[in-house]
């Protein structure tokens, strides 16, 4: 009987360099291109797309620290753009004062943050 993979694990086909994972296109093996994915790629057969077996790309095998130091990494880029925000905000009049501004320029600068907010993801 054939031993099950346990993909998130993070026993991947080998170990490359995160940065090289981000920047390097080379990554894109021919296995990769070739795959017949499931579908036809119209509106009503759209291609399934999955991860194939043995993908250096697949995030499901990451080893387990890389996984959770991605995780923190992003959670502390979140709660730093909620502070930096709230901070703005909470010291537009003191902003306005330093620099002679108007009120309507304080509440630009207030709105284009959380404008943002909508449409920067």
């Amino acid at each position: 009987m054939e031993k099950s993979k346990d993909i998130e694990a993070g026993k991947g086909p080998s170990s490359i360099p995160h940065w090289r994972l981000v920047f390097d296109q080379g990554l894109v093996t021919d296995e990769v291109m070739n795959w017949k994915y499931a579908g036809s790629g119209t509106d009503e057969d759209p291609y399934v797309v999955n991860w194939i077996d043995n993908d250096p790309r697949n995030p499901m095998l990451f080893s387990k620290v890389k996984k959770w130091f991605l995780t923190a990494l992003v959670a502390i880029a979140t709660l730093a753009v909620a502070f930096v925000s709230s901070a703005y905000s909470g010291g537009i009049r003191e902003i306005l004062a330093e620099f002679g501004a108007s009120q309507e320029v304080g509440i630009l600068g207030v709105s284009l943050f959380v404008l943002g907010f909508a449409i920067g993801p």
